[in-house]
């Protein structure tokens, strides 16, 4: 814990409201570290789940972060579909498809998962796409890195 000890005069005061200022900078510049390594490593948990399927893009400025990827199919390599589609997602409110099995193929797709339990791609049926969820892995190493990284860079 950071001590100020203030004289009570004017200069004291003064001396006092610089050593706030400079701390508060020291804060500011330590957070977005924190917030830089935190994204960076979420970064990489969704490149490598998402391999070559997705473009895997982070920004980290003004105290946030965003991890984001984007891909003809990302919300698929996300949540799944078929009978592997992951219902219990804990990020699937923010797919802008309802997260439930073959509810893609009904609402988006031709609807012939939805109908027969499969659908074909190049001639070969299919009855899953296993969920790669690279953005909730990006999300749950900031949460489970948090406070270690946190700790490192305000020490």
């Amino acid at each position: 814990m950071k001590t100020i000890r203030i004289e009570l005069s004017v200069g004291g005061i003064s001396q006092a409201i610089r050593k706030l200022e400079s701390y508060q900078h020291s804060i500011e510049r330590k957070a977005a570290k924190l917030i830089d390594e935190l994204v960076n490593g979420g970064y990489e948990m969704a490149r490598f789940a998402f391999g070559s399927t997705a473009e895997v893009d982070r920004i980290s400025e003004n105290g946030y972060g965003i991890i984001e990827a984007v891909g003809e199919n990302v919300v698929i390599m996300e949540f799944g579909a078929g009978v592997a589609t992951m219902e219990g997602h804990p990020l699937a409110e923010n797919s802008p498809y309802l997260v439930k099995e073959w509810e893609y193929s009904r609402t988006v797709g031709s609807g012939e998962g939805y109908l027969t339990g499969r659908w074909h791609f190049g001639g070969i049926p299919y009855d899953r796409v296993v969920p790669r969820h690279g953005i909730l892995d990006a999300r749950d190493y900031i949460i489970n890195n948090l406070e270690a990284k946190a700790r490192s860079v305000f020490k």
